[in-house]
């Protein structure tokens, strides 16, 4: 059972809003949509790449080549018809890293040397990418509630972190953070609320991504990525 409602959803302004936005000319609109995309999936990218490539140099190399690729228009005959934006990024990042290992293995023969090393094989396990992503979405997720409500951050993160202690001790703790009076109670209403807003805020930031964010297509999405557990009922299993 979700905490997200029709409304909400349907106000979102979805990534395909923004990729659309990207490639519609060339002038600061544009290019500030091209940098929000490069925002929204960087790090998702980056951990990809250097998870797949093993070597931080390289991922920065490949990295600055998916960059190059936004910031140039290269993405403008994506179109929501043809999938997922996600799916597609995933597999622009495959291909960054393949070429890289021909092209290595290209020059070497070239040049008389030894057989280089095959590339790693980039979708093992096949849901890499969706990992990385993943914990993109979580981690913005916090920084969202930590930044647009405090309080409510700090008794999720408390509970999170000290999970196995009672609501009388945690109310404590909290107590000594926020300089209030937290009885049991009062901590586990505003862990109610908490997990509310983290629930709310994760299902926006997931149905941005999807180019139809109705209620079914955000179930699919959430499911996809393991993020269901964390958007049911508010007395539900915490982050």
């Amino acid at each position: 059972m979700y905490v997200s409602s029709r409304s909400r959803l349907a106000s979102i302004a979805t990534s395909w809003t923004l990729i659309q936005r990207a490639h519609a000319g060339e002038d600061t609109r544009a290019s500030n949509a091209r940098f929000g995309i490069i925002d929204q999936y960087g790090g998702a990218a980056w951990k990809y790449l250097l998870g797949v490539a093993r070597d931080e140099t390289l991922a920065e190399d490949l990295f600055q080549e998916f960059v190059l690729r936004i910031l140039r228009g290269d993405l403008c005959r994506v179109t929501p018809q043809k999938g997922r934006f996600r799916d597609y990024i995933k597999s622009v990042l495959i291909n960054l890293v393949r070429d890289h290992y021909r092209q290595h293995e290209r020059l070497a023969v070239s040049l008389g040397e030894e057989r280089t090393a095959a590339a790693p094989t980039c979708d093992e396990p096949a849901d890499a990418f969706d990992s990385s992503w993943r914990e993109a979405l979580l981690r913005d997720t916090w920084q969202e509630l930590k930044r647009c409500h405090p309080a409510l951050f700090a008794v999720l993160h408390l509970h999170v972190d000290r999970v196995d202690e009672p609501a009388s001790a945690k109310a404590r703790r909290l107590g000594e953070t926020l300089g209030q009076t937290f009885t049991a109670n009062r901590f586990r209403v505003t862990l109610h609320r908490a997990r509310e807003k983290f629930s709310a805020i994760l299902q926006d930031k997931v149905a941005a991504t999807l180019e139809d964010p109705s209620e079914a297509c955000l179930r699919h999405e959430l499911k996809h990525l393991r993020l269901l557990r964390y958007c049911r009922r508010a007395d539900s299993p915490a982050p």
